[in-house]
């Protein structure tokens, strides 16, 4: 059996760690995987514990670096790893027993370059599943195509973690995360390097168990500049390469700008920026609006472009709907 490495990036999780290393630990396929530990300059415990499970398991690596991001440490993982499939676990979640073993049958029997599954979300003893239509849709696709379903169907989860991924799908492609975003780095691989992807295929799993914690970086209060910025980078990048993509590819990442529009409008809605404006005008750029009508596939997207172009806050009031 092809050995899978679970990549797991660390910064002061002292309290959950060894929670989510014993659950990698009880998978099914436990033996024939390899766990990555990336300390990523944690200032706790952590990377204490990382080493004493890695002292005690002969399968299980630990390597400290200087903090620099989550992408950073994943970035590194990747390169340390030694499987044909890999599979990224945030540091404070658990997994159900069977999780990385149906993904991995899954990617067997389909030779998908990415299975993606579902997750739940808990905090304490409360524990809640995020349906996601898409998992139910039973073929394996391009990974134009998964994009374009999960558009069609309202599936916003860019989750890095709830998939199992070919090792060569990164080296065949040249893919690294971005290291420059301080956040929303799935965001961008999820839209424009998943567009590589020959094949794409679901299970309809839910055995991932995200923790939801005051603490993380991701719900550290109302969206502001920061993620004005990050926004910004990404649509930027999807400009910039733009023009390197084949006729689907551009209408498939035209769609995608779209759904990073929609975001910095609502995060412009319901947060007080002194740089408004300027993000206003930087959203209605000639070239933004160019990629977005040449995206243009169907009436109602000519309508939303309509919409867009002519009547911005109508945009915002429906998108946000």
């Amino acid at each position: 059996m092809d050995k899978i490495s679970v990549i797991v990036p660390i910064y002061n999780v002292e309290e959950y760690l060894g929670e989510c290393i014993e659950s990698i630990a009880l998978q099914r396929l436990s033996c024939e995987m390899e766990v990555i530990l990336i300390d990523d300059g944690s200032t706790d415990k952590s990377a204490i514990i990382a080493k004493e499970y890695a002292q005690g398991h002969n399968n299980i690596f630990m390597y400290s670096y200087e903090n620099q991001g989550v992408s950073a440490a994943r970035n590194k993982g990747l390169a340390k790893a030694k499987g044909n499939y890999i599979f990224f676990m945030d540091s404070d979640d658990i997994l159900e027993s069977g999780y990385i073993e149906k993904l991995y049958m899954a990617a067997k029997n389909t030779d998908a370059d990415i299975v993606y599954a579902g997750f739940q979300i808990f905090e304490g003893n409360d524990k809640r599943t995020v349906e996601r239509k898409v998992l139910y849709v039973p073929k394996t696709v391009t990974g134009n195509d998964w994009i374009n379903m999960r558009i069609n169907l309202g599936d916003s989860h860019n989750e890095i973690w709830c998939g199992l991924y070919k090792k060569s799908f990164f080296g065949d492609n040249k893919i690294t995360f971005r290291e420059d975003l301080e956040l929303y780095e799935d965001i961008y691989f999820s839209y424009f390097d998943v567009l590589k992807a020959k094949k794409v295929t679901t299970v309809s799993e839910y055995g991932y168990l995200y923790r939801m914690r005051e603490k993380s970086l991701s719900h550290n209060g109302l969206p502001g500049e920061r993620d004005m910025k990050a926004c910004m980078s990404i649509l930027e990048s999807f400009i910039l390469e733009y023009n390197s993509l084949n006729e689907q590819e551009k209408k498939t990442l035209g769609r995608a700008c779209y759904e990073i529009i929609s975001m910095m409008l609502y995060y412009l809605g319901v947060s007080e920026m002194d740089c408004s404006k300027q993000y206003y005008q930087a959203i209605k750029d000639k070239k933004v609006m160019d990629v977005l009508k040449h995206s243009i596939s169907c009436p109602k997207e000519f309508v939303k472009y309509i919409i867009f172009k002519y009547k911005t806050d109508l945009f915002y009031k429906i998108t946000k709907k």
